[in-house]
């Protein structure tokens, strides 16, 4: 983990090492402007676009369906909202994608101009920190989609290695 994120990684490998890791994933990081998105690319945006977008939707309107028992909606419209303004922001991060490249590399540029030896173990200390961060908000939301997920297949596993008559429980309502 050290080696992964710890100081003596250049600035240069570490400078928006997560985000761009996690957002090459789902296929909105800025590639070059000067070349169109691989296949590959495109299609990782579109899988994880529709991904967030079904599991939203039907979260919202497994809410507006159950109406009549105000906890059971709540518990499908936090995040199904949730998983919609990630839907928006993952749209916007594509479509914009020209932007946000020529603001990580003016980011890039501000980081090298003007730069002495002393400067340089500062921004490589707080990229450290900043990569750690990230990689821990990472990690968490990944572990709480996890368990988020694994829950009710723990359940179901239990009720019925105890032989108990209980309704199919499933990730998502």
């Amino acid at each position: 983990m050290e080696q992964l994120l710890g100081a003596q990684v250049p600035i240069e490998k570490s400078f928006f090492r997560i985000p761009r890791f996690s957002a090459s994933i789902a296929g909105f990081w800025p590639q070059s402007t000067k070349q169109a998105r691989s296949p590959l690319t495109v299609l990782r945006f579109f899988v994880s676009t529709f991904v967030v977008a079904a599991t939203g939707f039907g979260e919202i309107f497994y809410g507006f369906v159950h109406l009549d028992d105000l906890l059971d909606a709540l518990e499908a419209f936090c995040p199904g909202v949730t998983q919609i303004i990630c839907l928006l922001k993952m749209i916007v991060f594509y479509v914009r994608c020209k932007h946000l490249k020529r603001l990580v590399d003016k980011l890039y540029a501000f980081l090298w101009e003007d730069i002495n030896v002393e400067k340089r173990r500062i921004m490589e200390r707080l990229a450290s920190v900043g990569s750690r961060l990230s990689f821990l908000l990472l990690a968490c939301g990944s572990l709480t989609n996890t368990f988020f997920n694994i829950l009710p297949l723990i359940k179901m596993s239990y009720y019925k290695w105890k032989s108990l008559e209980v309704d199919l429980l499933l990730p998502f309502n």
